[in-house]
């Protein structure tokens, strides 16, 4: 038994040592992000005219325009800094945890915390967390690919090094740590690598090229306006100013910010419901998904795996009381109605529970109320083996005491078997678990005797029972690896465990939900049929006698029926990481956007294959993790649906955005080219025009970020991802609102030119349209929408009408944008 550091020892190596962490560049300084506004195009040609006008000596427009200038840039500088802030805070919140030995007791630690000396236990999909060297290992391979950019595994045995962010492929040991953060060999690569630039998603590039047709299409009318208005004899100076204010009123060059920062503050609040965003794409990428592939262990059930049966090969039946990982319980004989207390040597029983407990890389930690319940370090069903022998009374140490494990056979997806090779004082056995169907193969049997262990699978899976086979062979000498692959046959079978993992009861309407919403949950498990269709009968996602496919049947199947049962079948069972991969295949083949869900390191290809990937926070490995796009913290499938609602509320908030954008911006436009071209002095002064811009389009655009969800949000189908930001409805009602807020302005303005000055004609213009475009942010936002439910977007109103009334009110204010 490995006893470790001691917690006091350890506290003076982490002051000794530092953190477990490696180098990572500083964030941008602030003054890099503020002249970082300054790239915009539109910026730039705003300066070159602020620039024109001082030469010519207009300084006050050249004031204004510099002024305004730096307001848009002070508040796009500070929406990123938020926006940066708020995305280094949610990649925090995932915080990587290994299994440590300290004291003689097994813990999960935050990696950082980790210290020379300390003694991990890895396992199949681990990233190894510093470097060291094993002290144990049971068939360990290694991608090194992180260091070297060699994928072939590697295998390791004892006094073997390894580094840190290289992945246990399978297998497991015990490594003691040698070097820690920077000291490892990834932390000095690390110290000379340029930290890898924020992609762009692919709504904000879809935006950007969205942006850019814009502009070309504006720049083309700005210089057909100046044109016509040189023909008509006015000054060259005001109609290049008109025509570059123009162009800035109607290109939405605020909208990137927008994206971010709806993005970052949805993100936010997906972690809130414990979805913690690793890409922000992902964020809006949500709101397509059309279908869930779920695993059901954890997601859909409660992953709180209990021993409810056991059945030996001899007849002999028992019942297993107590709920999760507590050994408060009782091992009842069926038929002979008494508790199991004692169990001599010679026991099938005991032997059955010998093998659950030495076939298997589960330990448990005890939690701290007498040492009656416990916490699962590890898979959960085999934490459940472990947690019968301590109702039993049989102390796992002394088994692993008398019995020495000699080799061990990891879990293999096509046999759905493991097995070990272990020796005490008398002889070496082979012991086996797996799936029963795959391991009658295996044993010697007759055919009545397969199918009676067939009808007693079938009877467990019917009571939503998750069932192992348990088997053994006596060997005559020592073996190794290669032996114990070659002696994975003629094995004795001894009988069978019914674990049961109680469904979420949030589940039932969780999937109701989602159905509403036009997404479809299929369930992809390793379980056998029967479990897997009763566990769904009682979740609602299927009906009774509804079709369940294998994965042995999916292998069988043709691409013309595979693409067949996609669409009809909602369970899919004994289905592989590679059949869960074929799967999601088929559906994005067909068009679909695919979500799926995963945890082991041979999800990772399907994961990152998905639209959105989503991994589990507690039972996910690193792996797994790392090819994800979302990390779910509580395993939960309601915490996913919660967040495509999320998703979808992101994107309609964008969308709004853009709508009230170009419906304002369109009518500033359509109010100068039409007192243009009917030959009435321009209605906007280009300070008019950049004034409109800060206070319109700034401010309720990112108050928009933060609107409630639309009531019928999730009675909507999925957007089809191919279609563009705005619809054809979208684009017929911009062109309305602008075509509207300019005829009712350039009806009023033309009305003022007749009994006002022209400089009080344009103020009582300038200060209707902001009126007008206040009104249009509540017509975007909808019927369905309250008035008063977005306090941001009141204050947002507020202060660009008392801006207003300001101007109206205060003489040097008028003047000035009267002039």
């Amino acid at each position: 038994m490995y006893q470790g550091l001691s917690e006091q020892e350890a506290e003076v190596r982490l002051k000794q040592y530092g953190l477990n962490e490696i180098p990572q560049k500083p964030p941008a300084p602030w003054w890099q992000i503020f002249l970082h506004q300054y790239k915009d195009i539109v910026i730039i040609i705003l300066l070159i005219a602020a620039l024109i006008s001082l030469l010519i000596d207009e300084k006050i427009n050249s004031l204004f325009i510099f002024l305004t200038v730096f307001l848009n840039s002070l508040l796009g500088f500070y929406q990123e800094l938020k926006a940066q802030k708020d995305i280094r805070s949610l990649k925090n919140m995932i915080t990587s945890e290994c299994r440590v030995i300290r004291s003689g007791r097994e813990f999960f630690l935050p990696t950082k915390f980790l210290v020379c000396g300390d003694l991990v236990n890895l396992g199949s999909g681990d990233k190894i967390p510093a470097d060291g060297f094993l002290l144990a290992s049971n068939n360990i391979l290694v991608n090194e690919a992180a260091l070297t950019g060699e994928s072939l595994p590697i295998n390791k045995t004892v006094k073997n090094e390894v580094y840190l962010a290289t992945t246990v492929l399978s297998g497991h040991g015990i490594m003691q740590v040698t070097s820690v953060g920077s000291g490892t060999k990834f932390g000095n690569i690390a110290k000379n690598i340029i930290e890898i630039q924020d992609e762009e998603t692919p709504l904000e590039e879809k935006i950007a090229r969205f942006g850019k047709v814009i502009g070309s299409v504006i720049f083309w009318v700005a210089v057909f306006l100046f044109s016509i208005g040189i023909v008509q004899g006015r000054r060259f100076y005001d109609m290049f100013l008109q025509s570059v204010s123009l162009a800035v009123a109607v290109i939405p060059e605020g909208l990137p910010t927008v994206i971010t920062i709806t993005l970052a503050i949805g993100a936010q609040r997906m972690a809130k419901q414990k979805a913690i965003i690793r890409k922000l794409s992902a964020t809006e990428g949500l709101g397509s998904v059309q279908i869930i592939c779920t695993d059901k262990t954890g997601t859909l059930t409660k992953n709180e795996m209990t021993v409810k049966k056991i059945w030996l090969f001899d007849g002999e039946e028992f019942e297993v009381t107590g709920t999760g990982y507590s050994a408060r319980g009782e091992v009842v004989n069926k038929s002979k109605k008494y508790e199991v207390k004692d169990i001599n040597s010679k026991d099938r029983l005991k032997k059955l529970v010998e093998i659950g407990v030495l076939c298997n890389t589960a330990s448990l930690a005890i939690k701290e109320d007498g040492g009656m319940e416990y916490d699962v370090l590890g898979d959960t069903t085999e934490g459940s083996l472990l947690v019968l022998a301590k109702k039993l009374g049989i102390s796992i140490e002394e088994v692993k005491e008398d019995f020495k494990i000699i080799d061990e056979s990891s879990f293999d997806a096509q046999k759905m078997m493991m097995s070990v090779l272990v020796e005490d004082h008398r002889q070496s056995c082979l012991m086996a678990k797996g799936a029963p169907e795959k391991m009658i193969e295996s044993c010697i049997l007759a055919d009545f005797q397969k199918r009676l262990i067939l009808e007693k699978v079938n009877e467990m899976g019917n009571e939503g029972l998750r069932v192992l086979g348990i088997a053994y062979k006596n060997l005559k000498g020592p073996g190794s690896l290669k032996d114990l692959k070659e002696e994975e046959n003629n094995l004795v079978f001894l009988g069978l465990v019914g674990i049961y993992d109680p469904p979420r009861t949030e589940v039932l309407d969780t999937i109701l939900v989602a159905r509403k919403a036009g997404i479809r949950t299929v369930m992809l498990t390793g379980d056998n049929a029967v479990t897997a269709l009763k566990i769904s009968e009682e979740i609602g996602l299927v009906e009774k006698g509804d079709e369940v496919v294998t994965g042995e049947q999916l292998n069988s199947y043709s691409d013309e029926i595979l693409n067949q049962k996609i669409e009809t079948v909602n369970v899919f069972a004994r289905v592989s990481p590679v059949e869960k991969y074929k799967i999601v295949a088929a559906y994005q083949k067909k068009g679909y956007v695919v979500a799926v869900t995963g945890d082991g390191v041979n999800d990772a290809p399907a994961l990152k294959m998905a639209d959105v990937g989503v991994s589990m926070g507690k039972t996910g490995t690193d792996v797994a993790k790392e090819a994800s796009d979302i990390v779910i913290t509580d395993d939960n499938f309601q915490t996913i649906v919660l967040a495509v609602e999320e998703g979808r509320i992101i994107y309609d908030n964008i969308v709004k955005a853009i709508k009230f954008l170009l419906s304002s911006n369109l009518g500033e436009t359509l109010i100068v080219a039409f007192s243009l071209l009917l030959g009435w002095p321009i209605a906007l002064i280009p300070k008019q025009i950049l004034w409109i811009n800060v206070v319109t389009d700034s401010l309720p655009a990112l108050a928009m970020a933060i609107d409630p969800k639309d009531p019928d949000v999730m009675s909507k189908i999925p957007r089809d991802k191919n279609i563009s930001i705005l619809k054809t409805s979208d684009w017929k009602g911009i062109a309305a609102i602008g075509l509207i807020q300019a005829a009712i302005t350039l009806f009023f303005y033309g009305l003022a030119i007749r009994i006002l000055e022209i400089e009080y004609a344009r103020l009582f213009t300038f200060s209707l349209l902001v009126f007008i475009e206040m009104m249009v942010v509540y017509i975007i936002r909808g019927k369905k929408q309250k008035m008063f439910n977005n306090r941001m977007l009141i204050l947002a109103v507020l202060v660009a009408i008392l801006s207003q009334v300001f101007i109206l009110l205060i003489p040097q204010a008028r003047e000035f944008f009267s002039g």
